[in-house]
């Protein structure tokens, strides 16, 4: 008990001083961006890892088959937006790996409003987020392509 008062006490006059952590820094530091054929590499890695997942799925026969491969789907292409996200693309193409990102972001929030309502058993709800998803796949490979990221314009 004495010793994790010394500890608690320690922490907080550390704390107190500054030695254990400043406002001024951010965590994790800001990365270094990459070379566009790295971060080509890179978001092509991330895109081929879920294009991977996608041919695993099954057509499914039944509700319970429809959640439980749509989940794993929306689960593979939210891993890719965080993967792309994580990147630190060249600052020539910041803008329009932003424009990439918000695309896929709107997607990845299509792909969960479609699992919400059709658990929900909300069919309409299912098929309107179903065909917003769907229009945003031509942006999406369009902007992908502008990057010559050639995997992730092929999803």
């Amino acid at each position: 008990m004495t010793r994790l008062l010394v500890s608690l006490l320690a922490v907080g006059v550390l704390a107190g001083c500054g030695a254990v952590g400043t406002t001024t820094a951010t965590w994790p530091p800001p990365s270094k961006p990459l070379s566009h054929g790295r971060f080509a590499y890179l978001a092509n890695h991330a895109c081929a890892a879920f294009a991977h997942d996608e041919q695993g799925f099954k057509t499914p026969t039944n509700f319970q088959m429809f959640d439980q491969e749509f989940s794993a789907a929306q689960l593979s292409f939210a891993r890719m937006i965080s993967d792309l996200q994580s990147l630190t693309p060249p600052s020539s193409d910041a803008g329009a790996c932003g424009h990439l990102l918000a695309t896929g972001t709107a997607a990845e929030i299509d792909l969960t409003d479609v699992l919400d309502a059709a658990e929900a058993h909300h069919v309409a709800q299912a098929k309107s987020a179903a065909r917003r998803f769907g229009r945003l796949s031509k942006p999406f490979s369009r902007r992908a392509k502008k990057l010559r990221l050639t995997v992730c314009a092929r999803i």
